[in-house]
């Protein structure tokens, strides 16, 4: 027998977690005439370069297929609204980019409100929440690879956040890491001292951060963007701040272009320069075999 979830305690965590708000509601699927909305926007390519939006269409249309035996949703809003503006002389940002990466912000608070939910419901969302996408999941089993061939460990110690969002390992505070994914491609480097990687697929830039950097061009835009992050994800400096200035190099730090996958770009900020042959590049299938995982 299950245990039924207090609706108003849900809401009520969901709020002191710092979330706008929260509803819950029937996973049912939505009428026709939403469907065919959602369908004429999509033909007419409204969702620009997102074009993820247009998977599985099936399963946008009836959420119980996400996930067998759904039987409600529960929806939360986090509001982004800046404390401080960019001033309007300066190039633009979209509010959402100018703190903590919203993706990370968000797969925190989410997981700490699952904790409310009764043990076996839990269990049953495991694996298979919303941000645990593949891309997601093989950063993290780059990163455990790695750990394995350096430290020797076989599973990824407890991680927390400095202020700015840097993650590290509180108990292993002589072990740096840090990954990066894309749609198709992982990247993950640690270190003795603190590094950054990040790798991108190569695609038409958003526009105003063509404007903003000045580089249109996709590989010359990428290819930079990388460096940039690298350096940022480095020092837990934001990224806003490292292309708005574009600091030059710190004594003793050296940023590497790798040779990723054809059509991507990647980079490495560390202490030390990147050689060749100490990039691996792994297909899922190889990553599995090396973590002893089968699927």
């Amino acid at each position: 027998m299950e245990t039924k979830i207090n609706s108003k305690a849900l809401k009520a965590e969901a709020l002191r977690l710092g979330f706008s708000a929260c509803g819950i509601a029937p996973a049912e699927p939505i009428d026709q005439a939403h469907q065919n909305a959602l369908k004429m926007w999509l033909d007419a390519n409204r969702q620009a370069g997102m074009t993820y939006m247009a998977n599985h269409f099936d399963k946008r249309c009836d959420p119980a297929l996400l996930v067998e035996g759904t039987r409600c949703v529960v929806s939360v809003a986090l509001n982004y609204y800046p404390a401080t503006r960019i001033p309007d002389e300066e190039y633009q940002f979209a509010w959402y980019a100018y703190g903590k990466d919203y993706h990370d912000l968000m797969r925190e608070k989410l997981a700490a409100l699952t904790a409310c939910l009764p043990p076996e419901r839990r269990g049953r969302l495991a694996g298979q929440l919303p941000w645990q996408q593949a891309e997601v999941l093989w950063a993290y089993g780059l990163l455990l690879a790695l750990l394995r061939d350096r430290c020797g460990w076989r599973e990824i110690p407890s991680m927390d956040r400095t202020d700015s969002g840097k993650p590290f390992f509180p108990g292993h505070p002589q072990v740096y890491f840090s990954i990066s994914h894309t749609e198709g491609a992982a990247a993950a480097a640690v270190a003795d001292a603190p590094v950054g990687v990040d790798i991108q697929r190569i695609q038409t830039p958003p526009r105003h951060l063509a404007r903003l950097t000045g580089l249109e061009e996709p590989e010359l835009f990428f290819e930079s963007w990388v460096q940039w992050e690298a350096r940022a994800k480095r020092t837990g400096t934001g990224i806003l701040d490292m292309v708005r200035h574009r600091p030059p190099l710190a004594p003793g730090e050296v940023c590497t272009a790798i040779a990723a996958f054809p059509g991507y770009a990647a980079a490495a900020a560390g202490a030390e320069t990147v050689l060749p042959e100490q990039v691996r590049r792994l297909s899922g299938a190889d990553l599995l075999g090396r973590l002893d995982i089968w699927a």
